[in-house]
């Protein structure tokens, strides 16, 4: 069924529009249909333009998500005006998820540069009734608050934009003229240079909002190892995420070898089908999930999730052969793929992050019994032994 395609107003802004697309859902004789997930796609252009995120909102929505692409004011006013419109966009989804079949508890956000700075921002804030309070604030981590999103990815996103206009001052190498651009439009965004505004400044850097699971959503960056936006943004994210009790499967960074940034990554070998199996591992109905009550817990259900288990993927049609793209090891193991997700509710086995061997998803869960052993790395992929023990190219770990 064709993919429709329906704009609308969240606010008075000539900025404030949302795209919405869909898969129309055929009536069925009795009852409604599953809600389905939400893609939030936040396009980049320095925060000063609109940049094309090409057919990837269509693409996803092909999938089977309803894909959320909204516009927003840009740095003609200062932040942070474009968080809130992104906010409001949110708030606008949920209040008619309705009218898409949208599940409202099932929202990610896909950011591509200065989209997945935002895309990131919105990652650590948490979500209580209508409005959301920044992370940050005195009352977060009180009961009861859940991260404003499922999770998200972000594609080069400049997370520390002082570090960005730091870079600006005297670039050398390639980038050079972005990277002046990318200083002046994070200056604009700001409406003030760093020394004369740094509570602004550390507001926009995505790490000092880092509080951990308790308000942050799970994200999955990838970086070029020649990027405008270095990885070193992720990293410093990783960090502060995992000072807060995240861990390495919680916070994915990824670095591809070669000269890119921000959508050319989805045409990179091996990053799309990482990128939908980490969407899927978090937006996908599981059996373990309580949210989803309307998902039987049967073999077929587990099949459509995980996929069908065979000799070189044990946790379904995931990932998990897929080379490392990057020329470091990958961060939590299976050779460059989650397997449906590095936790016990993907119903595939205990995950990377909890010791399971390369390649594989750890040891069977009861849901998951008939998983097969899973097999050495394939030749050629380099992936970091979850159990610290170190690297492996072409074989299992140690």
């Amino acid at each position: 069924m064709d993919v429709q395609e329906d704009t609308y107003a969240y606010g008075r802004h000539p900025r404030r529009k949302v795209t919405i697309r869909y898969r129309p859902v055929p009536p069925i004789p009795c009852g409604t249909p599953d809600p389905r997930p939400g893609l939030l796609m936040i396009h980049g252009g320095y925060w000063a333009s609109q940049a094309s995120m090409g057919d990837w909102p269509t693409t996803f929505a092909e999938a089977g998500y309803v894909t959320i692409a909204p516009t927003y004011r840009l740095n003609d006013a200062t932040w942070p005006a474009c968080r809130d419109d992104l906010l409001a966009a949110l708030d606008w989804v949920r209040a008619n998820a309705y009218r898409f079949n949208i599940d409202p508890d099932r929202i990610a956000a896909f950011g591509s540069s200065a989209g997945g700075h935002l895309a990131a921002a919105l990652g650590t804030l948490n979500r209580r009734g209508p409005r959301l309070p920044a992370a940050d604030t005195e009352d977060a981590s009180a009961g009861g608050a859940t991260p404003l999103l499922k999770g998200f990815v972000a594609l080069s996103p400049p997370l520390s934009p002082h570090l960005a206009w730091m870079d600006g001052e005297h670039p050398a190498g390639t980038w050079t003229e972005q990277k002046k651009r990318l200083r002046a439009e994070a200056e604009k965004l700001a409406g003030c240079a760093p020394t004369s505004c740094p509570k602004v400044w550390k507001d926009l850097s995505v790490a000092s909002h880092a509080t951990g699971l308790a308000n942050d959503a799970r994200s999955l960056h990838i970086h070029f190892t020649d990027d405008l936006v270095p990885a070193v943004h992720s990293e410093d994210y990783q960090r502060a995420q995992l000072a807060e009790g995240m861990t390495l499967a919680d916070v994915q960074v990824y670095v591809v070898k070669g000269r890119g940034h921000g959508m050319d990554a989805m045409t990179a070998p091996g990053i799309e089908p990482l990128v939908r199996a980490w969407l899927n591992a978090r937006l996908a109905p599981t059996p373990e999930d309580p949210e989803m009550t309307q998902t039987p817990q049967t073999p077929e259900a587990l099949a459509a999730f995980c996929g069908t288990p065979g000799p070189s993927s044990p946790c379904g049609d995931g990932p998990v052969d897929i080379p490392y793209p990057g020329s470091e090891p990958a961060p939590s193991g299976c050779c460059g793929g989650a397997c449906g997700g590095p936790s016990q509710s993907d119903g595939c086995g205990a995950g990377p992050s909890d010791g399971g061997p390369s390649g594989g998803c750890g040891e069977p869960s009861p849901s998951c019994d008939t998983v097969p052993t899973p097999p050495p790395a394939p030749s050629g992929s380099v992936c970091k032994c979850p159990n610290g023990s170190g690297s492996s190219t072409g074989g299992s770990c140690g």
